[in-house]
Order: structure tokens, then C-alpha cells, then sequence
């Protein structure tokens, strides 16, 4: 097998294959080897990176020699599993070119093992939920307690909008119920009290009811002090 021959062979088609994602650096110095880098990304996940990678003298034969470089959206943990991955996977191609097969498990190994974009790094808030122990269940039934009351103290923001809309809501039921009150009263003059209208805290604004309100509270008054 002409290894040279291989590889150059192999080379040319990534780059017809990749022809933004692919690079080739030229060794500088004589004894060093070309290094290649292939893009890789994964668009669910939102992760991206650069397979490195050399040919070693006997590839393929030999598996080359391989790195990550530029990782986005993997932790040092998943990027260590993902290197290791692939270089078991190179073991089992020798023999053959391999570079466009460990691409397409680089991908397959990253949208199985990586969350949607955004869920692979732990917030701040998720740690410390996660590292919260409670040694017992009182102390756990004590935190939910406090929990509850600081929901309670804090209660419902009040904004523009809701207070708005708290606003007309209130109005219009009371109109409604003011409405209900003087119709009640003009069937039945004598049916509420002055004493009662006060302890139901109804206030009629109508101008029919003004009336109504002032010969209530003589009335009120002349039951009093009799």
C-alpha cells in the first residue's frame, strides 16, 4: 500500500467535500507533518468544534493522530468522552480512510450526548438546587415553610397594567350591584335599613339614589333616639 498515495488521496476529497469547513497547514518545518482541521457542528445542540488532526507515517494502516480544538457547548467532561470516543473509533477503521467517518460520529456522538442548545452547562441556580441536602426531614419541612411565607409576604407584583385592569373590574361590579341595590329599594322602600346599607359598606352614586340615602338616614336617626 503507498501510504503517501492514500493520504493524498484521501485529503483531496475532503476537500471537495468540505470546501469552507476543511483546512490544511502546511508543516513549516522539515520532519514536522501537515495538520488538518474539519469543522464540526451540530446545529440542535448549538455546539460546534475542530477535529485535529495529523496523519501518522503508516496511516491508514495507523489511526492518525487526533485532536479537539475550539470546543463550543461541551464541558472539559463530554469533550474528554468525545476525544476518547473517536479514538477508539479510529482504532476500529485502520485499514481504510477514515477522517469522513470520524466526522459523522463526532456529530452522532454529540447530538446523542448533548442537550438542546443552552442545556449542556449547569446554571448557578440548578447547582446549588442540586447540591442543596437537608440532614433531616424537619429541617427540609422547615426551608418549605419559610419558602411559603416569603411567597406570601411577597405576593403579586403590582403593575400599571394589572392595577388597570383591577381597577375597571372593581367599577364595573360595583355599578352593577349599586343598580341591583336601587331597584330592590324602589320595589321595597323598607326592605334595608339605614344600619344595614352602612354594615354592607354600598354606596350608591346615582342621582336617584342620593335621595333615597338622605330620607334612609332620618329615618335611621328617628329609630335611634326613640
Amino acid at each position: 500500500m503507498d501510504f503517501k498515495e492514500e493520504q493524498t488521496q484521501e485529503v483531496e476529497a475532503l476537500v471537495a467535500i468540505f470546501p469552507t469547513e476543511f483546512s490544511v497547514f502546511p508543516a513549516e518545518k522539515s520532519g514536522r507533518r501537515d495538520r488538518y482541521e474539519l469543522l464540526v457542528e451540530d446545529q440542535e445542540s448549538g455546539s460546534s468544534f475542530i477535529l485535529e488532526f495529523s496523519y501518522s507515517e503508516r496511516y491508514p494502516e495507523d489511526p492518525p493522530n487526533l485532536n479537539l480544538q475550539g470546543v463550543n457547548g461541551l464541558n472539559s467532561s463530554k469533550r474528554v468522552a468525545l476525544l476518547e470516543h473517536l479514538k477508539e473509533e479510529a482504532q476500529n477503521q485502520v485499514g481504510s480512510a477514515m477522517i469522513l467517518t470520524l466526522h459523522t460520529i463526532a456529530k452522532e456522538w454529540t447530538a446523542d450526548n448533548v442537550g438542546t442548545a443552552g442545556s449542556d452547562e449547569e446554571t448557578p441556580f440548578r447547582k446549588e438546587a442540586e447540591e442543596t441536602v437537608f440532614e433531616t426531614r424537619d429541617e427540609e419541612e422547615e426551608a418549605k415553610a419559610a419558602m411559603k411565607e416569603k411567597m406570601i409576604f411577597h405576593g403579586t407584583p403590582v403593575t400599571a397594567e394589572s392595577f388597570q385592569l383591577w381597577s375597571e373590574k372593581f367599577e364595573e361590579e360595583n355599578k352593577r350591584a349599586n343598580e341591583k341595590l336601587v331597584v330592590e329599594q324602589r320595589k321595597d322602600p323598607k326592605k334595608l335599613t339605614g344600619r344595614q346599607l352602612f354594615e354592607r359598606n354600598v354606596a350608591v352614586v346615582t342621582e336617584d339614589s342620593e335621595s333615597f340615602w338622605e330620607i334612609e338616614a332620618d329615618q335611621f336617626d328617628e329609630e335611634e333616639f326613640q
